[in-house]
């Protein structure tokens, strides 16, 4: 079993929450982290013991403060480290040679926190959308962005903060402290595609091209090489020139 807990922030989509649906017969320990307005709905498709409700709802600002909230909840419990998973993931994979051979989220969540276990400056860890994964060569990337499935180490001070490009801030805020991050090729999962499940926070998010979610990033670091691209009819950062700029190293848990 892996030793650290899930959980799944997850808005409006009691029915739909595919990650939930994937862990329902696990045996893993994990909790949809959800707002009060939506218990009723999702205690229909979820076992109560696997909820957790937010005390708060509606505040417009996407989905980073329930991820602020999870931290500080699985910190409280005395865990030194959790899993952030987005709640539209179908399944986890291995990646090998160009073929995706699905696993249980027990054998890839369990592989990636014994390899991450082995550092000690590793601030988030994660596997890699399936999408990107057949155009790496390497099973793994060290100081890369990490989101949708993430291995917070509890330790790490940062705080997500910004509507649009949360996960991106993120995994900035760790590679500027010093810390490194893991990004594994051989690992991936596949998850919904933008703006296709409905619910979450699409409407405080998005308008019609992606915008809407842009533009604090760029004044939180406006010394890093941050552009935006339109890809398949949407606004997005383009931050491939960022991660190339972090070079520190990862450290055994024994130096």
């Amino acid at each position: 079993m892996i030793k650290y807990t899930i959980y799944i922030p997850s808005k409006g989509r009691p029915t739909k929450c595919h990650t939930g649906e994937m862990l329902k017969e696990t045996g893993l320990k994990f909790y949809i982290v959800i707002e009060p307005q939506d218990y009723d709905e999702y205690v229909k498709n979820f076992n109560k013991e696997n909820l957790l409700v937010l005390p708060f709802s509606n505040l417009g600002l996407g989905g980073y403060p329930a991820r602020n909230w999870i931290k500080d909840y699985s910190t409280t419990a005395g865990e030194k480290k959790h899993w952030q998973l987005d709640d539209d993931l179908y399944h986890l994979a291995i990646f090998n040679k160009g073929k995706e051979i699905k696993k249980t989220p027990n054998e890839i969540l369990g592989l990636i926190e014994q390899f991450t276990d082995k550092y000690n400056n590793v601030g988030l860890s994660g596997p890699s959308s399936n999408a990107f994964a057949g155009f790496q060569k390497k099973p793994f990337r060290i100081n890369q962005q990490i989101c949708n499935c993430v291995l917070v180490n509890n330790d790490i001070p940062y705080r997500w903060r910004i509507k649009g490009g949360h996960d991106t801030d993120m995994s900035i805020q760790v590679l500027k402290s010093g810390l490194c991050t893991i990004l594994f090729n051989s690992f991936v999962f596949k998850m919904a595609p933008t703006g296709i499940n409905e619910g979450g926070n699409q409407t405080e998010l998005y308008d019609e091209n992606g915008s809407k979610r842009l533009g604090e990033l760029f004044t939180l670091h406006p010394e890093l090489p941050i552009k935006t691209s339109n890809k398949f009819d949407r606004i997005r950062y383009d931050t491939k020139r960022v991660w190339r700029l972090f070079k520190q190293t990862l450290q055994t848990t024994n130096e």
